[in-house]
């Protein structure tokens, strides 16, 4: 998104990588109305303010796949994406329903994003981690105390994180 609302940047952008992206939208985007404002109260992320459900609205996978279509990714940097498969077991407490209506469509999701969908169209696909969307993204259960819901979030984020960096550096 911010490679194509602001084409300004681009000369400087080398390589954009998606760490468990909703590129393609969610399926369960399209059916959460009023669901998020009070988890986003619930988690405390001071960075996540809820003000409007715009931010539910661009990952519909319509709105994902609309955008997709309508501005091709700009050429020059290189694109790679890290997506997230795991068991309902393994998946945080929170959003293990969310897991299982998913896994209706495909089990191979992250609690969130089934795996596909993480993937940025014409990258490279760096691999899948075993882990849920949660874990993969944000250290919750280091900063909340949310440990009875977020129970299956430590997951060494550093190390992925910079194997992700290694990978890339070696691409380019």
């Amino acid at each position: 998104e911010a490679l194509v609302a602001f084409p300004e940047i681009v000369p400087r952008v080398a390589a954009l990588v998606s760490l468990a992206g909703v590129v393609a939208g969610s399926p369960l985007a399209d059916r959460i109305s009023d669901l998020y404002a009070p988890l986003l109260i619930l988690l405390g992320l001071p960075t996540c303010p809820p003000r409007d459900f715009e931010a539910i609205a661009s990952l519909r996978r319509s709105t994902r796949l609309a955008a997709l279509a309508r501005a091709p990714l700009p050429a020059g940097v290189r694109y790679f994406s890290v997506g997230g498969i795991v068991t309902a077991e393994e998946t945080t407490r929170f959003l293990r329903s969310a897991h299982r209506r998913l896994a209706r469509i495909d089990g191979r999701n992250d609690g969130q994003v089934i795996f596909t969908d993480t993937v940025i169209p014409g990258g490279t696909l760096l691999g899948f981690v075993r882990a849920d969307h949660w874990a993969i993204a944000m250290p919750i259960a280091r900063r909340t105390p949310l440990a009875t819901i977020v129970d299956h979030n430590a997951f060494p984020r550093e190390v992925l994180l910079e194997a992700i960096v290694r990978a890339v550096e070696e691409a380019l």
